[in-house]
């Protein structure tokens, strides 16, 4: 078995130390948007409730357009671009209930 370079060791661990932060994180979320920002839990379930239609028409429409072209997309492909997607708007504005940084991130977490 040959030895992994250093540099796929550093990316493995970056990874890891990335998920755990956001994996740490995001059950507090309800709590920071409803206490420290103010929404109400209603809108708060608003927003979910968006993140989770956007969410389910992509992946509706991706499978439709998938089945039409006969291509398949590689597993895992889109993950990363939406964390990078969402990393950019988070650097750009502040929370907005329905904002594409609050849709990007719910979308990207399922």
């Amino acid at each position: 078995m040959t030895k992994l370079p250093p540099t796929v060791i550093l990316l493995g661990f970056t990874s890891l130390f990335t998920d755990v932060g956001s994996e740490m994180i995001f059950p507090l979320l309800p709590v920071f948007v409803t206490v420290t920002l103010g929404a109400s839990p209603a809108l708060l379930g608003v927003v979910e409730g968006a993140a989770y239609t956007v969410s389910s028409v992509l992946k509706l429409a991706a499978g439709r357009l998938s089945d039409r072209l006969g291509k398949r997309r590689p597993p895992g492909g889109g993950g990363a671009h939406g964390e990078r997607l969402e990393r950019l708007l988070h650097k750009s504005e502040v929370w907005v209930p329905n904002s594409p940084r609050t849709i990007v991130k719910s979308c990207s977490a399922r």
